[in-house]
Order: structure tokens, then sequence, then C-alpha cells
């Protein structure tokens, strides 16, 4: 079986289903948050698949897979899992597991890949609306800022037909053309960076944590996802009390503030 992250909704419906049986057709989702998907899929299936997907996929151990979807965000030492029925009359049975030092390894790791597939994918998205423009328009933007220090450079013997033309369309004095596409290239050039910093810095948060404890205070700081309010309460200054897990600065259910 294979293990890995996608965008939610990206796999047709018909696909994610219990393969009807058959074991090379299996595919199951296990887990999402936000835009981010965790499946289980069969090797037969995956391999079949995965030359037509265009998009980003992270792949993870089972360990990661399974113990991070089933405890995530867990704070507590004992947890407990489904056991399977043993009859047709009977009930699946939840039964107490220790959430051991091991297992809390393979749920931190997987929160870090969801948190940081959550935020590849929205800065992804940020940087398209960003862009807001056709890979056509972006070449032609490039050739603009290029010819533009050229002639700013040397305007005897510089070589710039796009900015000639571009100057004649819009009536507008060659050098102030160039001068206002190298001040517009400038500002561009600023705010990506500004976007940039923010996407670093909150990469390196998300990866720096080696406890759930932490993790959970980044969800709901960044991600808009409630710790568990038993965690909440200890923390000082986080809630109304030490018995009122009222949040003392709003939180917004699965929206980003960053």
């Amino acid at each position: 079986m294979k293990y890995f992250l996608i965008r939610t909704g990206y796999l047709e419906q018909n696909i994610v289903a219990q393969g009807g049986g058959d074991p090379n057709m299996e595919a199951t989702e296990k887990f999402h948050l936000h835009d981010v998907s965790c499946f289980e899929m069969s090797d037969t299936l995956f391999n079949t698949l995965r030359p037509g997907w265009d998009c980003r996929i992270v792949e993870i151990p089972y360990e990661q897979a399974h113990w991070g979807s089933l405890f995530f965000s867990e704070i507590r030492t004992v947890g407990k899992i489904t056991e399977p029925a043993k009859g047709i009359w009977t009930q699946p049975a939840k039964i107490p597991i220790d959430i051991t030092d091991e297992l809390i390894g393979y749920i931190v790791a997987f929160m870090k890949a969801v948190a940081i597939e959550i935020i590849n994918q929205e800065f992804d998205r940020r940087f398209k609306e960003f862009m807001g423009v056709s890979l056509v328009e972006k070449e032609s933007w490039e050739i603009q800022k290029h010819e533009a220090r050229e002639w700013l450079a040397d305007q005897v013997n510089s070589h710039t037909p796009f900015l000639d033309y571009l100057a004649q369309e819009q009536e507008i004095d060659k050098t102030e053309l160039a001068n206002k596409i190298l001040t517009k290239a400038e500002q561009y050039a600023d705010s990506l960076s500004d976007m940039l910093v923010v996407y670093k810095k909150l990469m390196k948060e998300f990866k720096a944590p080696t406890t759930v404890w932490d993790l959970n205070i980044l969800y709901e700081k960044y991600l808009g996802v409630f710790m568990p309010d038993t965690q909440a309460v200890q923390i000082p200054g986080w809630t109304v009390s030490e018995t009122d897990p009222t949040r003392t600065t709003e939180v917004k259910i699965h929206e980003y503030n960053f």
C-alpha cells in the first residue's frame, strides 16, 4: 500500500472507494484538513494513476499515516482504537492503547507533514493570484525589465525593440517608460519578498517542534484548528480561566492567520 498527502478533492469520487473487494483497486481517504487529504492506496492503483496526476503528492510511511490520523493532536498518554466486531451480533469495541514515545514520533511527523503541505498549497494559491498573468504576459514582463535596464545603461548601443514598440503605442518618452517599468518591478519584488518571508518563517516554526503539544499551539495560532481544551486551559493567558476554555484571542475556525 501507498500512503500520501494530496490536494483534497483532486481524486475523482469513483476512485475513492473500497475497490469492490479487489485489493488491487483499494483507495481510502484516511484524514483530511483544510485542502489536504491523506490517502491509503494499493500499489497497483497508485502506480497506474500516478503518471497522470499533475499535482504535488507527498508520500509518507504507513506508521505516520496510521498513527497520525488516529491520534492527530492527541496529548493524552492513553488513547482508544476501535477493535473490529468479532461476530455479526457484536458491536465494535473501543480498546485503550498507550501512546508511547514511538507513537508520538509518528504523530508529530504526520502533523508536520500535513501542516507543511497546507502551507505549501496556500502559498501556491497566493502566488498564482499574485502573478495573475498568463505565461506570455510573464515573459513579456521579463523582456520589458531587461530592455528597460539596457536602455538606461546605454542609450546609444542598446537594442530595445519591445520597449520602442511600447513607448510608441503608449505615446510616452522611452526613458520615462523604462523608469516606470523598473519602479513597478521593484514594487513587485518587494511584495513578493514580503510573501516569501512569511512563508519561510511559517515553515521554520512548523518544522521545529518535537511535541504534539507545541504543534497544537501552532495549528490553533496559524491554521484555525483548535487544540484540546484540556491543553488550552493550561497555557497562561490563552483562555479566560483554568476552568473556562473560551479563548482570550479570537480564533476563526479553519481560517488562516498569516
